[in-house]
């Protein structure tokens, strides 16, 4: 995003820190899975990889028949959840996980963002969690530090298709590198 203004980077921004229903209501707005893929274009001449940030998580409204889940199934983008590592974490990392199979989305990593700093048992959740996710845990995002990057993440690559002309409209699915330079 190097050189462009924050509306291209982020074309919705919502004032309100609400459900996006609720915060486009207020704003007088109506969001709709057509609209939100009109900001994401197929080929992005400029941009090696394209990350679209949910808001609210995976089955929030946009409106009143639409979710972003419909939005990242319509588009079949891979898939990291971010975990809110605090009581009760297990069972809904595990049931989204549920959610995202369900629609047919490829859940390719997970980072687990510990949101309370005073969480009891927080190693022995991120154990279970490590244990039962079907994907690898790419991050850990302490309550006050720094981002730490696991390995897998460090191999993440995001090809991309690519022909005579250029970049095809379509994204591939990341790949997870085998450590081969």
């Amino acid at each position: 995003n190097a050189g462009q203004d924050y509306e291209a980077v982020n074309p919705v921004a919502l004032k309100g820190a609400l459900a996006p229903h609720i915060a486009a209501a207020r704003e007088d707005r109506h969001l709709s899975v057509a609209e939100l893929e009109g900001y994401c274009p197929g080929d992005l001449p400029d941009t090696d990889t394209l990350i679209v940030e949910g808001a609210g998580g995976w089955l929030v409204p946009l409106n009143d028949e639409e979710t972003l889940a419909d939005l990242v199934s319509t588009r079949q983008w891979p898939v990291i959840l971010v975990v809110g590592m605090r009581l009760g974490c297990l069972n809904h990392a595990l049931l989204s996980v549920e959610a995202i199979r369900s629609r047919g989305a490829k859940l390719v990593g997970w980072i687990a963002n510990q949101i309370d700093p005073d969480m009891s048992a927080y190693r022995e959740n991120l154990d279970t969690l490590k244990q039962r996710m079907p994907a690898p845990l790419l991050a850990e995002m302490p309550y006050d530090g720094e981002l730490e990057l696991t390995e897998p993440a460090r191999q993440l690559a995001w090809p991309r298709a690519r022909s005579s002309q250029g970049l095809q409209h379509s994204v591939q699915e990341p790949v997870l590198s085998e450590g081969k330079d």
